[in-house]
């Protein structure tokens, strides 16, 4: 079974309504299991998400969504 985690922040509520939107979508996907946290989540349910190198791979994900300095816009 493939298991999905959405994670999102919303100040407003507009962005927590696509992402409960996200999450009955994937329900519909026969073979898939979709879990939805906020950020903070991510600290609790590191070792559920992520298995027991969970600090390791935060890390790495933390390093890998870094913003470049400038980003190209293309037309």
């Amino acid at each position: 079974m493939k298991q999905i985690a959405v994670i999102y922040h919303s100040a407003q509520g507009h962005t927590a309504y696509v992402a409960r939107m996200i999450i009955e979508g994937i329900a519909n996907v026969p073979g898939t299991e979709a879990q939805l946290l906020e950020p903070g989540a991510l600290v609790t349910a590191a070792d559920a998400l992520f298995g027991q190198h969970s600090a390791e791979t935060l890390q790495r994900l933390h390093c890998q969504a870094q913003v470049p300095a400038k980003l190209e816009v293309r037309q």
